[in-house]
């Protein structure tokens, strides 16, 4: 199985279920990414809405969590999960009819999204909740 992200250490922000969801989410991606090389578009589209419904639960987790504690960028945090939301959505309803490749650049869209909001949100997420 080839990997387009691989969970490591560095992605952990040392909250045990915020960083087991995101491995689950890592290991989703990756399976996603191996699907798209099999052009299997029953496969890929099944994953797609499972690496969706994973990253919603992850998300009302997160913001339930934010919100108990007064996390005080609770608004700009949940904007980043609203646009994970739309662009998971569109790229579903994009790749079902036709309107873009059936490609790596899904996969990696999402990676980079992915890190990007890991390494930045969720990393000032896991310094406020260490102090807590």
């Amino acid at each position: 199985m080839t990997m387009i992200m691989e969970w490591s250490s560095v992605l952990a922000i040392d909250h045990g279920d915020i960083d087991n969801e995101h491995q689950a989410m890592v290991e989703l991606l990756n399976k996603l990414h191996n699907a798209l090389q099999t052009r299997n578009m029953v496969r890929v589209s099944d994953l797609l809405e499972q690496f969706s419904s994973a990253a919603m639960e992850h998300f009302a987790m997160e913001e339930q969590l934010m919100q108990e504690l007064g996390y005080p960028h609770l608004l700009r945090h949940k904007a980043q999960h609203d646009e994970l939301a739309e662009r998971t959505q569109n790229l579903h309803y994009d790749l079902i009819h036709n309107n873009i490749p059936f490609d790596e650049g899904i996969t990696e869209s999402l990676r980079d999204w992915m890190l990007d909001h890991i390494l930045g949100e969720d990393r000032e997420l896991g310094l406020f909740l260490l102090h807590r």
